[in-house]
């Protein structure tokens, strides 16, 4: 990466600032139950295969190449090259004819080596579904603030596989703030 750190740290720390302020009177999730969803922002898939409540202020990106929708703090990212690394919430609808189970085993891996804030859990999705949460600190060698936190969760029905996966570099994620992700990420509901 290129570029000062000075003014990336002023700016982490105005989107806390905002972040801190949009999350006033938010409730905190607690591992294993379903989130609260977002009093605003909710997304809705027009094929009507699963729904998402984001954090207030998040677009869906319409640059984004691919299969994936991605959402994206809309204001705060206003350089497409920025995008690329900026925190985002991906959600991906893929055919799926195995269950569950078979999900979980199929992508932990994925996670590489597990970090310091690892945790691999089944939950229940707000409408009832089976779903299973991962998270983690992934390094990318750059340096302390520059790993990547992911945090995805998986749900199977109808014979697709929905994921959501929020991601950021650290420095960037806590700026925005665990619950910020955990609740938007939580709030998956999925359609028949």
């Amino acid at each position: 990466m290129t570029g000062s750190v000075r003014p990336r740290a002023a700016g982490a720390l105005l989107v806390a600032l905002l972040a801190l302020l949009g999350l006033t009177g938010c409730a905190v999730a607690v591992a294993g139950e379903p989130a609260p969803a977002a009093a605003t922002g909710d997304y809705r898939d027009p094929q009507g295969r699963f729904a998402l409540a984001l954090p207030p202020g998040w677009t869906r990106d319409p640059s984004h190449p691919g299969p994936a929708i991605v959402f994206l703090d809309a204001p705060a990212v206003p350089d497409p090259l920025a995008r690329l690394t900026s925190p985002a919430i991906e959600v991906r609808v893929l055919d799926w004819p195995g269950d569950l189970g078979r999900a979980v085993d199929t992508f932990h891996p994925t996670l590489g080596a597990r970090g310091p804030a690892a945790f691999d859990e089944p939950v229940t999705l707000p409408d009832g579904t089976p779903a299973h949460l991962f998270g983690d600190t992934v390094p990318d060698g750059l340096g302390p603030g520059f790993d990547r936190r992911e945090l995805q969760v998986y749900a199977v029905t109808g014979g697709r596989l929905v994921t959501v996966t929020a991601r950021g570099e650290t420095g960037d994620w806590n700026g925005y703030g665990e619950p910020l992700f955990d609740t938007a990420v939580r709030s998956l509901t999925v359609g028949p």
